[in-house]
């Protein structure tokens, strides 16, 4: 049986991996998920089929909390 270590903590976050998916209304909950992380040590932000997703929620935080432009 696996060891896993209890101090990691995970979020699933469900977004469908299509166009048209509607990932704007996650990004208040993932923002407050990363800050929390943060301040606890490190964060992984991934996605499981590698598209957009998880750079999107990145971008998206980084340019509301850290006052990023896009550029």
């Amino acid at each position: 049986m696996p060891q896993y270590d209890r101090s990691i903590s995970h979020h699933k976050f469900v977004i469908h991996d299509a166009k048209n998916a509607n990932i704007y209304i996650h990004f208040e909950q993932v923002s407050k998920w990363i800050d929390s992380g943060l301040q606890q040590g490190s964060v992984l932000v991934h996605c499981g089929a590698g598209a957009s997703r998880s750079a999107t929620l990145v971008v998206a935080y980084l340019m509301r909390n850290k006052r990023l432009t896009f550029q």
